[in-house]
């Protein structure tokens, strides 16, 4: 390592195999990487998986299996003493009102996606021109040109800044929830490099940890010929994040992507199961028990009743039952009583989930004017949870109130500025009062 590198032992990557690199301005070393694109996707289905995916999420519900069961000896058997298309035709309204909600819920994911994929940013090319591109098409190596209140398109090591000693402030709240800013500082190598033409001729290449989920760690270093510098979080802009306070900042991309970190901890979409339908499903195993009792208990009084009534002439069929006829009577009482389970149930919260969601999104008192945003119901599985929180837990009020002060008075120099008073004035003068 050369005179006067700044690579602490922890902070230095261990070996060329085990790293990543992230070239500077060098497209065909970049590319050589192979690393992920910059296309994002967080929605659930996709053309192919939506059909198979969908029914087995709603065949993985015990009622709707049920009903499937019920359906087939219907319409497959001559054993129904009822319309073959009693349980199949609320069954196909049941799945069909399913995926209508899915299919819209996952239509507004779609269309977040390629609102945040065809984002626009300045990329600085090595021939010192500036192009235009859509986030989509960001790569890992360029270097980007972010400008304040901007959201930074991937994750970034940051180059230079406009702002004092290469500083500059990000809004975080996106990753971590908090609303104070954060400070970042340049490279000390290369925060003068505040010009186009300078940072399209810098020459280098980074080297860095794995791609991982961990938000406040960073391990790499900048490598320019025989001089090594470390880079650390401090020198991190990660995605989802928004420079704030700051004119602008020229930052390299290292992770991409599902590469990058906010990607690294998004969950990926699974089934949710609101505490009604739990209990619907415990009940159910309960109908279901007492069910297959009564029809069992109908079967043996088949069984006591037929020998002594094989004669009867007004049930001529009677005379000629035998042992697997007892199976089909069986069967034909299961079809009978399956109106144990109510179908129409499933139909009506299917519905009533599906209005729940518009009416959300139609309420005016969820309407924020200052930014234009209305709400918005990303899924409604989980409609009958709404009202229901017991408990909070908060580290602090910032976390439950928006962090807005407003000026009241200021004593300085003995001069007192304002005209507002304290809530112990307030009180003071309304006591005066009485």
């Amino acid at each position: 390592m050369a005179k006067g590198s700044k690579v602490t032992p922890m902070q230095e990557v261990t070996s060329a195999s085990e790293s990543f690199k992230s070239f500077c301005n060098d497209a065909e070393q970049n590319a050589q990487m192979r690393r992920a694109g910059n296309l994002v996707t967080t929605a659930k289905y996709n053309i192919a998986t939506f059909l198979p995916k969908n029914l087995f999420e709603q065949f993985s519900r015990l009622a709707n299996v049920y009903f499937l069961l019920i359906s087939c000896l219907q319409l497959f058997t001559d054993l129904s003493p009822t319309s073959k298309f009693s349980t199949a035709v609320p069954l196909a309204i049941i799945l069909c009102l399913n995926m209508i909600r899915e299919l819209y819920e996952d239509k507004k994911r779609h269309e977040a996606d390629a609102e945040v994929n065809h984002r626009l940013v300045d990329v600085v090319r090595p021939s010192g021109v500036i192009e235009v591109i859509p986030w989509k098409s960001v790569t890992v190596g360029d270097i980007v040109h972010v400008k304040c209140n901007n959201e930074f398109p991937a994750d970034l090591i940051l180059l230079s800044s406009t702002g004092d000693q290469g500083m500059c402030y990000l809004d975080t709240c996106n990753l971590d929830g908090e609303t104070n800013l954060k400070i970042r500082n340049s490279l000390p190598s290369t925060k003068e490099l505040v010009d186009v033409q300078k940072i399209a001729g810098l020459k280098g290449h980074f080297e860095f940890e794995a791609p991982n989920n961990r938000l406040y760690t960073f391990s790499g270093k900048l490598v320019r010929g025989d001089w090594e510098e470390a880079v650390d979080n401090e020198n991190v802009l990660l995605r989802g994040s928004m420079l704030r306070n700051t004119d602008a900042v020229f930052a390299q991309v290292v992770y991409t992507g599902k590469e990058s970190k906010i990607m690294m901890n998004a969950r990926k979409g699974r089934v949710k199961r609101s505490n009604i339908e739990k209990q619907a499903n415990v009940l159910l195993i309960g109908i279901l028990c007492f069910e297959l009792i009564v029809v069992t208990a109908s079967l043996i009084g088949v069984l006591v009743w037929t020998p002594d009534n094989k004669g009867a002439w007004y049930i001529p069929y009677v005379e000629s039952t035998g042992g697997s006829d007892f199976f089909e009577a069986w069967i034909t009482f299961l079809i009978l009583l399956n109106n144990y389970v109510p179908i129409s149930l499933y139909v009506s919260m299917e519905i009533a989930k599906s209005i729940q969601g518009l009416q959300m999104n139609w309420d005016v008192e969820m309407y924020h004017a200052e930014t234009d945003t209305p709400a918005l119901t990303r899924t409604t599985n989980l409609n009958e949870e709404l009202g229901q929180i017991e408990y909070i837990f908060s580290d602090k009020t910032g976390t439950l109130t928006q962090n807005v002060m407003e000026f009241r008075k200021t004593f300085i120099a003995g001069t007192s500025y304002g005209y507002g008073t304290t809530e112990i004035g307030q009180a003071a003068a309304a006591a005066a009062a009485a």
